[in-house]
């Protein structure tokens, strides 16, 4: 039926996927079912260049939980930090899932700008969230210690020194310490 060929449409467009492909995939998304809707978002990971960029931001604000895990999830891999204030928004979404995947791609952006919104998450959430959380906050740290910013990359370790809940990421924390030189 319909739902199958759109779907076997965005498969075959995700082989051949670029920068004029987007509108397509985007007005394919629209109006279609979730398994449409995460083909669409697939095919736009495959896709480079800021127009995909923007379909996947545009995705993040659906009514759809897994969508918009799909497209943080995505938009986390590519590695803009254009991306970092939707996340940021979506570290406060209601679903579980989603607070998560925006929390670890925030992490793997390794943008400081993420810090208040991976704290806030920590702070309300539950065990996952926490835990991706300081998964999050050391990456952030050690990428700002890569970068020579020690003074930023000592305070965020010893925030998560602080409140880990496990001896494994206290250890980690209190070792990106002592790489900063500020212990």
């Amino acid at each position: 039926g319909d739902e199958e060929t759109r779907v076997e449409g965005l498969r075959v467009l995700s082989r051949f996927a670029g920068q004029d492909s987007v509108g397509l995939v985007s007005g394919l998304m629209k109006g279609a079912s979730p398994r449409a809707q995460m083909e669409a978002v697939n095919t736009l990971r495959a896709t480079s260049g800021k127009s995909a960029e923007e379909a996947l931001l545009a995705a993040v604000a659906s009514d759809n939980p897994d969508l918009r895990y799909a497209a943080i999830e995505a938009l986390g891999e590519r590695g803009d930090r254009a991306a970092v204030p939707a996340l940021v928004s979506a570290a406060g979404d209601t679903n579980e899932r989603v607070r998560c995947a925006a929390v670890e791609a925030l992490g793997r952006l390794g943008d400081a700008a993420g810090l208040d919104a991976i704290a806030s998450a920590w702070e309300k959430g539950p065990d996952k969230v926490k835990q991706a959380s300081v998964t999050a906050c050391l990456e952030i740290a050690n990428g700002l210690l890569a970068k020579g910013d020690k003074t930023k990359a000592n305070a965020v370790f010893q925030q998560v020194a602080d409140r880990a809940a496990t001896e494994s990421d206290r250890i980690t924390a209190i070792d990106g310490i002592g790489r900063s030189g500020l212990a």
